[in-house]
């Protein structure tokens, strides 16, 4: 888990769905480091919402925040994926 400060620079369409009974909804954005910290290469990361973070999310791009997520691989058809869960999110300015 990591909390840290980024910027949004892409926010993705929501997904919806229902399997089994079970409604879900997904929502990508992509992050960039803190702004405020001069790099020469800011690092970005795509950031995937579940339930109803994901309905919520309410922040547009150029927007700043604070997330909380963690990061996990996962293995499909003989190939790793990695994937970063953010859980929760604070608007700052």
């Amino acid at each position: 888990m990591k909390d840290n400060f980024w910027k949004v620079v892409h926010v993705g369409e929501l997904q919806t769905g229902n399997k089994d009974g079970r409604d879900w909804a997904v929502r990508e954005v992509v992050f960039e480091e803190d702004p405020d910290i001069p790099v020469q290469y800011p690092q970005q990361i795509v950031g995937t919402l579940r339930g109803d973070k994901a309905k919520e999310f309410n922040l547009k791009e150029k927007e700043r925040c604070s997330l909380a997520y963690s990061m996990n691989a996962r293995e499909y058809n003989g190939r790793y994926y990695q994937q970063i869960l953010v859980w929760d999110y604070t608007p700052t300015f």
